[in-house]
């Protein structure tokens, strides 16, 4: 398995709630795409946005 694979699957183990996992999945698509756009290249690595929309979701969590 792929390094994204697995960091899903530690991702999902901690935010646990299933809404909050789709907010992590469609916060890190659309930080993927603005990190593409920004350095104009059509691939992009996905973990480094899934570790940030993660970070938030739980920081909202906490608040």
């Amino acid at each position: 398995m792929g390094g994204d694979v697995k960091l899903a699957a530690v991702v999902g183990g901690a935010v646990g709630n299933p809404a909050a996992i789709l907010l992590v999945v469609v916060g890190a698509a659309v930080l993927s795409l603005i990190a593409a756009a920004a350095r104009r290249r059509r691939t992009t690595v996905h973990g480094p946005a899934m570790v940030g929309a993660a970070a938030a979701v739980l920081a909202a969590a906490m608040i």
